[in-house]
């Protein structure tokens, strides 16, 4: 009979495997780097809590068939604290035999003793098991924007691929950690942080973005003070430009939306952002568009995403 537990140190070869087969080249083994980094990720880093475990589906042969992997997020609504879980790599054996091996990983996942769950890369089928179980979906925060600098040179980037009120609260070892994997994407070029000054000299605003030139730059974050959104979103898109990016990839944030209106910004919707909790008031908060989340606040800042591992 199926069962499902918390991930283990052995399970490590196995899952690297799943993942090497879902997400990358299904037929070449699993770099070692990979499975090193899923063991660091989700065993040993400071983005783990021991009561919110990433978890394997094991199939009635005694085979993984199955993986969620789970980091948490701490946050804060008001004065309350609060354990936010993300839910990353949701994967199931294509062969499997037990074709609800997906919806009871996910079931297990969000009955855990977080407050707030969360996934920013929800497909059709995972954003219809999310809702099945009282998820909510968020299409402010469902969008990914794209801004055109270099037509020709986009189009060969393209071409070549085919392939708040409720906000974090980090702790300094926390923060730390996650912006030091996100400055690692080689995949997607040199890592960018940057700030943005009034003419006063006062902090408006920041962004972080991984550029090559000739490619399409991928922005993980920007942030902005009420009303200088437009001037922020402006310097990224000048600094892209300088540095001679092909255009700009990103994940909304409502806050920033109505400044990307009339700046030549297109929208494409390639996941859904989910989100699911016993407390209504909380999901009521990313519904009225008062959450943090996306960007570090979110799944793509970790090396899964931008980093071979070869």
């Amino acid at each position: 009979m199926s069962q499902i537990r918390p991930l283990q140190a052995a399970d490590i070869p196995a899952v690297a495997g799943l993942f090497q087969r879902t997400f990358r080249d299904g037929g070449k083994p699993p770099p070692p780097a990979l499975e090193t980094y899923l063991r660091w990720h989700y065993l040993e880093g400071p983005v783990r809590d021991p009561e919110i475990a990433s978890l394997v589906h094991i199939a009635s042969e005694g085979d993984i068939s199955g993986f969620v992997g789970v980091n948490v997020l701490p946050m804060r609504h008001g004065q309350r604290k609060l354990r936010a879980a993300i839910c990353g790599s949701l994967m199931v054996e294509p062969r499997a035999n037990d074709p609800m091996a997906g919806a009871r990983l996910l079931r297990t996942f969000l009955a855990g003793p977080q407050d707030i769950s969360f996934s920013e890369t929800a497909n059709a089928l995972s954003t219809q098991m999310w809702t099945k179980l009282r998820g909510v979906a968020l299409p402010q925060y469902s969008l990914d924007w794209i801004r055109v600098i270099r037509p020709s040179a986009l189009l060969l980037d393209l071409a070549s691929r085919r392939a708040f009120p409720l906000r974090p609260d980090w702790s300094a070892e926390q923060l730390a950690h996650i912006l030091a994997e996100a400055s690692q994407k080689p995949d997607y070029g040199e890592a960018v942080f940057a700030s943005v000054s009034s003419p006063s000299g006062a902090l408006v605003g920041a962004f972080l973005y991984h550029t090559r030139p000739g490619r399409m730059a991928r922005v993980l974050q920007v942030l902005a003070l009420p009303g200088q959104a437009g001037s922020v979103v402006d310097c990224l898109i000048g600094d892209a430009a300088r540095r001679g990016a092909a255009g700009l990839r990103g994940r909304t944030q409502p806050a920033l939306l109505a400044a990307m209106l009339g700046r030549r910004v297109a929208f494409t919707q390639p996941a859904s952002t989910v989100v699911h909790s016993r407390d209504e008031e909380l999901v009521n908060a990313f519904l009225s568009s008062q959450g943090f989340f996306n960007g570090l606040a979110g799944e793509h800042w970790n090396r899964l995403s931008g980093e071979r591992f070869e």
